[in-house]
């Protein structure tokens, strides 16, 4: 059921609103400098990778933020104005962290960069949307973006080759990565502080998940003001 302020909005709507106006606080020079191809905001490559920078991509970039926001102020947005609230970091059902899918990203001042945060739609034990978080910079004392890889988790059970590093009996493979992305987007266009549109990186690999299946972006990614 849904709760409700004196006012008669709904919590989400009050959350969303705090969340804008915190956006909106970012002074507007800063807001104005819009990211352009994946190296303009400090990625060697447009995908993450697990383990480490070492093995192959997992999932596309597919969502930045702009206007040198922190982790956790996109964090927040993601609660107030989408919904996804779960953190696999501080979850019981990763043992508050320690079971938890960790993947990395290969940047331009860091070589080797493992998420800072996540966000999810529900836990790990069920099929989800999900998001992992990374800040990157172009250069020291340069603008600051948050990336991430929005994507849709599927279980799959009994497959000895889909370790996630999750809860034993249920692993994920990636079935959609545009649909999440566009949830983001579409969230951001109507509650977030504006400036929102799609470029197009190219990242359009066939990526084999576990169980054997090839899922593929259509190399569009959402850029949106943070």
């Amino acid at each position: 059921m849904t709760q409700r302020t004196h006012g008669g909005r709904s919590r989400h709507a009050v959350l969303a609103a705090i969340a804008a106006a915190a956006f909106l606080a970012i002074p507007a020079a800063v807001a104005d400098a819009v990211p352009g191809p994946f190296n303009h905001v400090g990625l060697v490559q447009p995908y993450t990778f697990h383990p480490g920078c070492g093995g192959g991509p997992i999932d596309p970039i597919n969502v930045v933020w702009f206007g040198n926001p922190s982790v956790s102020l996109v964090s927040y947005g993601l609660e107030a104005f989408v919904g996804w609230t779960h953190n696999d970091n501080t979850s019981p059902f990763t043992l508050f962290g320690t079971l938890t899918d960790h993947q990395a990203t290969e940047q331009i001042e860091s070589p080797c960069v493992q998420e800072s945060t996540h966000r999810a739609d529900d836990t790990p034990l069920a099929n989800r949307n999900h998001v992992r978080l990374f800040r990157t910079t172009t250069s020291v004392g340069g603008p600051v973006y948050v990336v991430g890889d929005a994507h849709h988790d599927q279980n799959v059970f009994g497959n000895l080759n889909c370790t996630t590093g999750e809860i034993l009996p249920v692993k994920h493979k990636s079935s959609d990565f545009n649909g999440p992305r566009d949830i983001i987007y579409r969230a951001w266009a109507a509650h977030g502080p504006g400036r929102v549109h799609k470029d197009f990186w190219g990242n359009t690999r066939r990526l084999r998940q576990c169980d054997g299946t090839r899922v593929a972006s259509d190399g569009n990614v959402a850029v949106m003001r943070g």
